[in-house]
C-alpha cells in the first residue's frame, strides 16, 4: 500500500519515483505506523521495532544483486531514520522531519537519512 499511496503523490505532482526511493519510503513508513501512536513515538515500543524491522532481518536478494544491494541500502538508511525520529521524542514533534522526508526526492531522501 505505501508503494501504491507514494507512486500515486509523486505522480500527482510529477515528479517521477526511484525503485529505491520507493523501498526507503516504505521501511521509514512502517517504522512510524508501528513505533508511533497519535503522532507521538512511543519509546517502549520504538526500540524493539527498530530492531524488528533493521536488524533482525533476512534478505531474500544476495548481497551481491542489484535487489539486494537496494534493500540493503534502503534498510540501512531507514534505520538511521529511525534513530534520528527515536532521539528526538519528547523534544520537537517529528512530523515537520517526516513530512519533509516523505516530499524529497531520492538525492535528498538519503542525504536526510545520512545525517542522522
Amino acid at each position: 500500500m505505501s508503494h501504491f499511496v507514494y507512486v500515486a503523490e509523486r505522480a500527482r505532482i510529477d515528479l517521477p519515483a526511484t525503485e529505491l526511493e520507493l523501498e526507503l519510503q516504505a521501511e521509514v513508513d512502517k517504522f512510524v505506523l508501528f513505533a508511533f501512536e497519535g503522532g507521538e513515538l512511543v519509546k517502549e515500543r520504538a526500540q524493539a521495532v527498530r530492531r524488528s524491522l533493521f536488524e533482525d532481518v533476512e534478505f531474500l536478494h544476495g548481497a551481491d544483486s542489484e535487489p539486494g544491494r537496494r534493500y540493503r541500502l534502503a534498510n540501512d538508511l531507514a534505520a538511521r531514520v529511525a534513530v534520528r525520529l527515536s532521539a528526538s521524542a519528547g523534544g520537537l514533534h517529528p512530523q515537520h522531519f517526516l513530512r519533509r522526508f516523505y516530499r524529497s526526492g531520492q538525492t535528498d531522501k538519503i542525504r536526510l537519512a545520512r545525517a542522522a
